[in-house]
């Protein structure tokens, strides 16, 4: 719906960085976006390392990068 709107979309991966990682290693299918939300070549992907959705990534930082953009919602899916 977002693309339908021309809405920024930002995609968050998750990622274990280390090579022994028990699940979403880094290059695996398991960390791959899945292809019904694959993103677009003008659609931003964060990479997050831990299990918690804003520990440690540039969500924050990109969001503010778009303060000349008026964001009156963010949705979270």
């Amino acid at each position: 719906m977002a693309r339908r709107y021309a809405l920024f979309v930002i995609h968050i991966k998750h990622e274990f960085p280390s090579a022994d990682a028990p699940f979403f290693k880094a290059g695996s299918e398991w960390a791959q976006i899945n292809n019904i939300v694959k993103p677009l070549s003008n659609e931003t992907i964060i990479v997050k390392n831990h299990v918690t959705a804003f520990k440690e990534i540039l969500l924050k930082a990109t969001l503010e990068s778009l303060r000349s953009v008026w964001i009156s919602k963010i949705i979270v899916r």
